[in-house]
């Protein structure tokens, strides 16, 4: 009958090795997907903005007089969910992050509106897109 024997040293280090290497590299992608979620509700409360401004502008026959409480435009945001603070200025939405996962205060993120052809389109713009947070 032979003696039963666990599993040597060697093996359980291998082991132990290959679990530490898909850790690290699992690591930096849940780090994005992280800061990607909270891009995205940064995203949706940038949208009742978006379409204020498009009223405004309408409204106005331009984005001069779109800033934040005036024009039907709501106030400025301060302090909410994950936004430190949203703007708008002339029709330029600026959201500034809370430092919450990975994400900094200069990872910002700027909707500026475009006309063409009598219409808006917007370009994002900030760190948030050069990092690739949000689109």
């Amino acid at each position: 009958m032979q003696k039963m024997q666990g599993f040597s040293f060697k093996e359980l280090f291998i082991t132990l090795s290959v679990l530490v290497l898909f850790g690290l590299l699992a690591y930096p992608a849940y780090q994005n997907f992280s800061r990607r979620l909270v891009y995205a509700d940064i995203l949706k409360s940038t949208e009742p903005y978006k379409l204020s401004i498009v009223e405004c502008y309408k409204k106005n026959k331009g984005l001069k007089e779109c800033d934040s409480g005036k024009n039907q435009i709501a106030k400025n945001i301060f302090e909410i969910g994950p936004i430190e603070s949203l703007t708008v200025t002339d029709g330029i939405i600026t959201v500034i992050p809370k430092e919450q996962s990975g994400i900094l205060h200069s990872d910002n993120y700027i909707l500026t509106p475009i006309v063409k052809d009598g219409e808006l389109q917007w370009i994002a713009s900030g760190k948030a897109i050069t990092n690739a947070y949000a689109s």
